[in-house]
């Protein structure tokens, strides 16, 4: 999927991967990273026993905070 904005052309799939790459480089799990993004697998684990610890939104939000900064 490719989007325009403001004559500037780029694709969503490439800007998620970024993200995600950035996350993790932070210390963000790969299993929390595709809960984040959606992409829940098949696994029986991730499904149903994955349970992310509860200072996992401020790891991500202080992960963001610098990403904009770096912006």
């Amino acid at each position: 999927m490719q989007s325009r904005h403001r004559k500037l052309s780029f694709r969503v799939k490439y800007c998620r991967k970024i993200y995600a790459s950035y996350l993790h480089r932070c210390g963000i799990s790969s299993d929390l990273i595709d809960m984040l993004q959606g992409r829940i697998g098949k696994n029986i684990f991730l499904n149903h026993y994955l349970t992310p610890s509860a200072d996992y939104k401020t790891q991500v939000l202080q992960a963001l905070e610098q990403l904009q900064c770096q912006l």
